[in-house]
């Protein structure tokens, strides 16, 4: 029986070119995605905050190197700060403290951050020890001996 003219060879070297076009489709989709960083700029220009922190946040699951990740941390700070999320970005801010990062202009908005939620509650030694521990990191013994006074704190 001769096989050669039947239609048989001719579906099969359509359904390989079609598996190929697949995989080159699939392939280039994954290269030219845009990266979790990307979107969360994205966002972040559109100002949609939340949806961008999410995105920074996938980008910091998947980032190995340290300088990646200081900016990612410096990034996500910044976007708490800016949404009025203090705890979350006071929690960054000693992250970025842990990983030996010294940016005396974020240690002062911490403080300042520090001192609005210590004013909300200032009887709470959690938020005294936060705002203390931002002034001695920023070598403000004045302010720390003041604002012991003010919570009575004397010895």
């Amino acid at each position: 029986m001769n096989h050669s003219n039947s239609s048989y060879n001719a579906i099969r070297s359509i359904n390989l070119s079609i598996i190929i076009g697949m995989f080159i489709i699939c392939t280039c989709y994954y290269l030219l995605k845009p990266s979790d960083l990307k979107i969360a700029r994205y966002y972040e220009s559109l100002s949609s905050y939340k949806k961008a922190i999410s995105y920074y946040k996938r980008a910091l699951f998947k980032t190995r190197n340290t300088k990646g990740k200081i900016i990612i941390y410096q990034r996500l700070a910044s976007l708490y700060r800016t949404i009025e999320e203090y705890e979350s970005f006071l929690k960054t801010a000693r992250i970025l403290y842990s990983m030996n990062v010294y940016d005396k202009g974020l240690y002062n908005k911490a403080l300042q951050a520090g001192i609005r939620l210590w004013k909300k509650d200032p009887k709470n030694k959690k938020r005294q020890e936060e705002v203390i521990f931002w002034a001695r990191l920023l070598n403000r013994r004045d302010f720390i001996k003041d604002f012991l006074v003010w919570n009575g704190r004397f010895l």
